[in-house]
């Protein structure tokens, strides 16, 4: 025979765990919103944790929960970025394998710089104050760019271009075109698009 009370009282504090992972899944998205948002408003350097928490509306010591310092919090959300253009670029990669070349080049290319230009508010931290402010900082850029190029490459390769220096093209141009929308917020996929077409990708 089950004991009912003791079934009631399992079921209930698997509801208690899920509210719980469900809240504080809730309060990191708080914090990490918050935080791009005042990194790009104040910059990093004139961005205080107690900013961040006002913001996100929860206490101070709530941050320390999930993140060490602000540095910490900077490198998390630079690697959460990081890692969604990453998977972006691998799966763009695996398509060119399997012979999928046009959704391969619409990923990689287009999906890849839209992503970029949606982290632009957080790039931007990185590009003007990040790197002057930490080494660790300059050492991310420093690999991204690597990885960049790496994916470029054997992107570039898989469509049948050899051309090593158009991957470097490619990297130039993208860093250029995320500083000119950092700076006027004016869109440049067309002129992205139109640079991809004369160099033979698009």
């Amino acid at each position: 025979m089950i004991d009912k009370s003791v079934t009631n009282e399992e079921q209930q504090e698997g509801k208690n765990l899920k509210k719980r992972k469900k809240k504080a899944l809730e309060t990191r998205q708080a914090l990490i919103e918050s935080g791009i948002s005042l990194f790009y408003e104040k910059g990093f350097s004139n961005t205080k944790i107690s900013d961040i928490t006002d913001r996100a509306n929860v206490a101070h010591g709530t941050f320390y929960v999930y993140f060490k310092s602000k540095e910490d919090f900077f490198m998390y959300l630079l690697m959460m970025s990081r890692r969604e253009l990453s998977n972006n670029a691998e799966e763009a990669i695996e398509l060119a394998k399997k012979g999928n070349i046009q959704k391969a080049k619409i990923k990689f290319f287009k999906e890849g710089f839209s992503l970029i230009l949606k982290k632009s508010k957080l790039f931007g931290v990185l590009l003007f104050e990040g790197m002057c402010s930490d080494d660790g900082f300059k050492q991310f850029y420093k690999e991204g760019r690597m990885l960049f190029l790496e994916r470029a490459k054997r992107m570039l390769e898989l469509i049948g271009i050899k051309d090593e220096y158009k991957a470097h093209i490619i990297l130039g141009l993208s860093k250029h075109l995320l500083e000119m929308y950092i700076f006027t917020n004016n869109d440049p996929t067309p002129i992205w698009e139109s640079a991809l077409k004369d160099l033979g990708i698009l």
